[in-house]
């Protein structure tokens, strides 16, 4: 321990070759895609692609199109071959009996987490169509929206069910990144399963010799079945509440009614599917494609220069071109065929069809690494030294910076900013003292010495601390896969900037860093250790922050920004190690995670997202499955609404504060400040200066207090690099 002190006590000697150094990797990652340091910038993405012909030509999936210095996700390949260097324990809470047959880590924050715990009858919402699983039958329900002032919820109508006669169990058969497959049986016999897939127009279920029922949901009542018209084999049942659905059957398929219930004459083996008929136009469309069935998909993506791309590559059973529905996130960087097929408004939007079995898109980058995408401005420096010299000396740590991954973890990203920023001004005595006060208290995680040592689960799969995995109430309920991506974000951006200062010490540290950053974005499903990308939801474009908890309106985050905050932690950490694909894999999840946070959660006046009179508050606090709530788990006051997705105050935060949402809502933030306590007031402030920077200088110059997370010398420095 204290030889490695001793290292960091003599980084002063070399720290300027280390400034310059840093900043050329800044410009040198503008034109080498190997090399980190970008985000998407949203504005720069056009929504039009006859703009955009060159993406005609190009095939980044045949490498044909990609230049030489081109990164290409390989999902066969883990962040490291290594076991977690934490030690092995077994969880208190044993995988239900859903999970048959299943060994190794397994999803907990998954779009179907509520499958995957308990009783696994709460919803899933797939999009468009939110599901419901009993032991004898799917219950499907079409999306139908209601708005208040302080929340937006979709309807837990049940309005159509597919039984398979005789089944007296369900359990999950297999999963990708898109869909997860059921399986209902009677004993030790298969009669049906249903691949769940995000997007799918259809449900789809596969009978196996068993006779199928289809029967009207809860208060819903069968008004008439047409004949089955050809060539599709396709039914239509209409239903008193004035929902018309196709129902589709293998070759041969003959139906009857027995009270109510539309039920197969004979055992049925092969897919049945049903669909939602909104209008004429879109029957004929689901009827064209009826015969093309996705059953799952994955994620592809490659970086090459300031451009990502990403690939939805579906998984289908049939012939014909997959018809798919798309959010409206997806649809202003798809490059495929759009149909005239659109859902009725779900809880993200109204939903549009793309025909295809792959979905090809980009995002443009924006190079952000260890410093602001801007250099400070001159006339701010001095200010910005003076603040940096009173911060560093005041800098101490409460006992949370080794015991609690949250709290703590933000106290040691205090300090990592403050270390960031001294670089940039080549203040080598300040980098050398708090790099000597910040070392410890990391060590104290990845070597796990503290007081809740983390440990590695090997029940479901992943690094939680020991008190957690035994208490489902300790750490925020980390310990049970809640937050992980928040808390490990924090302590992550703060091991990158030691193993940035101090490369033998990231060698040293290298496994332990990296069992953190699988915990949460391992790529691949070859890591025998985690499950691959533990809350990145890729369809929605955001991530799931509930881990093994089971709810009413299924999974949620809180805040985007933390967990963009969680990615750019993981591109430092990258670039800190020189691990590519952890560098770049960050980049590409802050990206994505950016353009949906600008989506989903910040609320235009204009959105289309969401209606009046939820629309008028301007953000949502709580994203769920099938509810958005304008409040947060610790309050409803404006402040803390508003400043939980501002939260934590980094070069990343220009990803997803967006000057035209500042804009439109600068007058209420400002409102909002003037009763905050000081330490919500500093980052409505922030949020505020986005954009005129200067009128609020004073204001955040004077404030007595800032979050733990936060500092003065970060606060200015923000303001310092805005436009």
């Amino acid at each position: 321990m204290s030889t490695r002190r001793l290292q960091l006590a003599l980084l002063g000697i070399v720290v300027l070759l280390g400034v310059v150094a840093a900043l050329a990797g800044d410009e040198s990652r503008k034109s080498d895609p190997g090399s980190g340091g970008a985000s998407v910038d949203q504005d720069s993405v056009s929504s039009s692609r006859s703009e955009d012909p060159s993406w005609l030509q190009l095939q980044p999936w045949s490498g044909a199109a990609l230049s030489v210095n081109a990164w290409r996700l390989d999902r066969n390949r883990p962040l490291s071959s290594e076991a977690p260097t934490f030690t092995p324990v077994d969880h208190a809470l044993s995988p239900p009996s859903q999970w048959r047959g299943f060994s190794g880590p397994k999803p907990t924050n998954s779009f179907w987490g509520n499958l995957a715990v308990d009783a696994g009858d709460q919803p899933v919402n797939l999009l468009p169509y939110v599901v419901r699983v009993r032991k004898d039958r799917l219950i499907i329900s079409a999306p139908k929206l209601s708005t208040g002032e302080r929340a937006v919820v979709s309807s837990a109508d049940e309005d159509l069910e597919i039984r398979g006669r005789g089944a007296q169990s369900w359990n999950i058969r297999s999963f990708d990144d898109f869909a997860v497959t059921l399986e209902w049986r009677d004993g030790d016999r298969s009669l049906m399963s249903a691949p769940l897939v995000r997007g799918a127009p259809f449900i789809s279920m596969r009978m196996d010799r068993a006779v199928a029922e289809i029967s009207p949901g809860r208060g819903r009542v069968l008004i008439s079945c047409d004949a089955p018209v050809a060539p599709a084999g396709r039914a239509l049942l209409r239903f008193n509440n004035g929902q018309a659905w196709a129902i589709y059957g293998p070759p041969g398929t003959t139906w009857k009614e027995e009270a109510g219930v539309l039920v197969s004459a004979a055992p049925v083996t092969g897919f049945i599917r049903v669909a939602l008929a909104v209008d004429t136009a879109a029957l004929e469309h689901l009827d064209a494609h009826a015969s093309a069935i996705p059953v799952g998909g994955t994620m592809e993506a490659a970086i090459d220069g300031e451009t990502a791309f990403v690939q939805f590559a579906w998984k289908k059973e049939g012939d014909g071109p997959l018809m798919m529905m798309a959010l409206p996130h997806h649809l202003s960087r798809i490059h495929d065929r759009l149909l005239p097929v659109t859902s009725p408004r779900t809880i993200r939007g109204t939903m549009t069809a793309v025909e295809g079995d792959t979905w090809h898109m980009h995002y443009s980058l924006k190079p952000i690494g260890w410093a602001s995408s801007r250099p400070v401005k001159p006339e701010r420096v001095a200010e910005i030294r003076s603040a940096l010299a009173k911060d560093a000396a005041a800098t101490t740590y409460s006992g949370a910076a080794n015991e609690n991954a949250y709290f703590g973890g933000k106290e040691l990203a205090r300090t990592a900013r403050l270390i960031t920023i001294a670089r940039e001004l080549g203040d080598e005595n300040v980098i050398r003292d708090l790099a000597k006060s910040l070392l410890p208290h990391v060590e104290s995680w990845l070597d796990a010495t503290g007081p809740a040592p983390l440990v590695y689960d090997r029940t479901w799969g992943g690094v939680a601390s020991n008190r957690g995995i035994l208490d489902r109430h300790a750490d925020f309920g980390a310990g049970y896969y809640n937050d992980h991506h928040f808390h490990y974000g924090y302590i992550l951006h703060a091991a990158a900037v030691l193993a940035d200062l101090d490369p033998v010490w990231g060698a040293a540290h290298r496994e332990s860093i990296l069992s953190l950053a699988r915990d949460i974005t391992n790529p691949s499903a070859a890591d025998g250790h985690f499950p691959s990308f533990r809350h990145m939801d890729w369809f929605e474009g955001h991530s799931w922050a509930a881990g093994l908890f089971s709810f009413g309106d299924n999974r949620n985050q809180e805040s985007v920004s933390e967990a963009v905050n969680a990615w750019y932690a993981c591109q430092l950490a990258g670039a800190a190690l020189k691990h590519i694909d952890l560098e770049n894999i960050g980049r590409l999840a802050a990206a994505v995670e950016a353009v949906s946070a600008r989506e989903y959660y910040f609320v235009m006046p204009e959105s289309e997202i969401y209606g009046e009179p939820f629309r008028g508050f301007g953000v949502v606090g709580i994203l769920w499955s099938t509810k958005v709530d304008a409040t947060t788990f610790f309050g409803a006051q404006p402040e803390f609404v508003y400043g939980i997705q501002m939260l934590p105050i980094t070069p990343a935060s220009e990803l997803y504060l967006d000057p035209a949402w500042i804009a439109a809502r600068r007058g209420k933030i400002l409102e909002i400040a003037r009763t905050a306590p000081p330490e919500w007031r500093g980052f409505l402030l922030l949020g505020a200066g986005v954009t005129d920077p200067d009128s609020i200088w004073k204001e955040v110059a004077g404030l007595p207090v800032f979050d733990g997370g936060n500092s003065l010398t970060n606060s200015l420095h923000w303001l310092a690099t805005r436009p």
